[in-house]
């Protein structure tokens, strides 16, 4: 059932995004599940989506989630080569904890890396944090990965992440999660906020 999910939910991303265009979003990530990466019929359901709604594959990021329930990893592999030689991006969730790990990023050419939300508290808490988080910006900048941090909570956490040059923020700083109604709302009033100036 939960491949049936996955794929509802990428169905109604996807029936969205031509809405919101005009809101300045230009990328959206919509998750995938072991599951559904492991599954043969991934890649061309995604692209026939993708064509019955008129979505570029520069507007969406695949997020891959929950690594540690990757049970095959030939066919993982070659369904991550599949997506990424269509031109659609790949963001590895959790990076740091678990299976999200640098040897995940050698095999797999992930386009994103999000950065797991325990390395981003740490940064308070554990003086080795900041320093490594800071190295793994500047060493995913060098292949020209992209480094979103997770669970962002408070401005002294952003302005770091700034300074080390990350790319992307979020957590509850930005906003909660959202309802769809709620998100265009968001997007109105914030679609061009500095976070880092208030």
């Amino acid at each position: 059932w939960i491949i049936e999910i996955d794929r509802w939910v990428f169905r109604e991303v996807c029936k969205r995004i031509p809405d919101i265009r005009g809101y300045g979003l230009k990328r959206i990530n919509i998750n995938l599940s072991p599951e559904v990466c492991q599954n043969p019929d991934t890649v061309e359901n995604i692209q026939k989506v993708l064509k019955q709604y008129g979505v570029s594959r520069s507007e969406i990021c695949m997020e891959i989630t929950e690594m540690c329930k990757v049970k095959d990893d030939e066919h993982f592999n070659q369904m991550a080569e599949q997506l990424t030689s269509l031109g659609i991006r790949l963001a590895l969730d959790d990076f740091g904890k678990g299976e999200s790990n640098l040897l995940r990023l050698m095999q797999i050419p992930f386009a994103t890396l999000k950065m797991d939300k325990e390395m981003v508290w740490g940064m308070e808490k554990n003086r080795m944090a900041g320093p490594l988080v800071e190295e793994m910006i500047h060493f995913a900048h060098r292949y020209g990965i992209q480094v979103t941090a997770e669970g962002v909570e408070t401005i002294d956490q952003a302005r770091e992440l700034a300074a080390y040059g990350c790319d992307y923020l979020q957590g509850y700083l930005i906003a909660p999660p959202l309802s769809y109604g709620k998100f265009l709302d968001f997007l109105k009033e914030n679609g061009h906020k500095n976070f880092l100036e208030d």
